[in-house]
């Protein structure tokens, strides 16, 4: 309807262009080429605003095309009738985590066809911000997952005590899980610790 030349699909589409004076849209990495094409076809004029960001793709599984937004991006870098404005300022991270963040992400995305642009912290701290630390337990030759999780779990409460040690508050800290189910191994490793805590499930 909105695509076709015949003179009521016209009307129609003029119609409905009239209607919004600019059209946006978010998260438009993980649109499909047939929405794109419904989304062209409603504008009318460069009221056309995108937001989005082609490495948070995540969902493929339902048709998402992000490589078409990669290369409409790379795109409007080149084309003086469109504008490309890099969000890289952040402003919810510190600036620790953000060293650590444009360190890791350069190195591997290094040999994709995109580079990898730094963030920045929106403001600068009034004071300097701890570094981050990367633990990394490996299951030994022989040695079971959950074995390697005790170890894991261990290591975490031992981190916490010295972190409590060197003047950081319980409350100050969190333990982000990608799942609960393996979640009782770390909480018996911190109550032998003494550490108080609380678990806040599906939340």
């Amino acid at each position: 309807l909105f695509t076709s030349e015949v003179p009521a699909a016209r009307i129609l589409r003029d119609r409905y262009r009239k209607q919004f004076k600019f059209i946006l849209v978010d998260e438009s990495q993980d649109t499909n080429p047939l929405q794109m094409r419904l989304i062209e076809a409603l504008t009318g004029n460069p009221n056309l605003f995108l937001v989005g960001d082609f490495k948070q793709s995540i969902y493929g599984f339902r048709g998402a095309f992000p490589e078409e937004f990669r290369q409409r991006e790379l795109r409007s870098k080149t084309q003086e009738r469109e504008l490309f404005v890099s969000l890289k300022e952040n402003f919810r991270s510190s600036e620790g985590v953000l060293s650590f963040v444009n360190v890791f992400f350069k190195e591997l995305w290094r040999e994709e066809k995109m580079a990898f642009e730094e963030l920045v912290v929106s403001s600068p701290p009034a004071t300097s911000s701890s570094p981050v630390h990367v633990h990394i337990i490996e299951a030994a030759e022989g040695e079971t997952l959950e074995r390697a999780r005790l170890r894991e779990a261990e290591n975490i409460a031992h981190e916490i005590e010295r972190l409590v040690e060197a003047g950081c508050g319980y409350a100050d800290i969190a333990l982000l899980f990608q799942a609960m189910s393996q979640v009782g191994i770390y909480e018996q490793a911190l109550k032998r610790a003494g550490i108080p805590y609380f678990v806040a499930r599906g939340r």
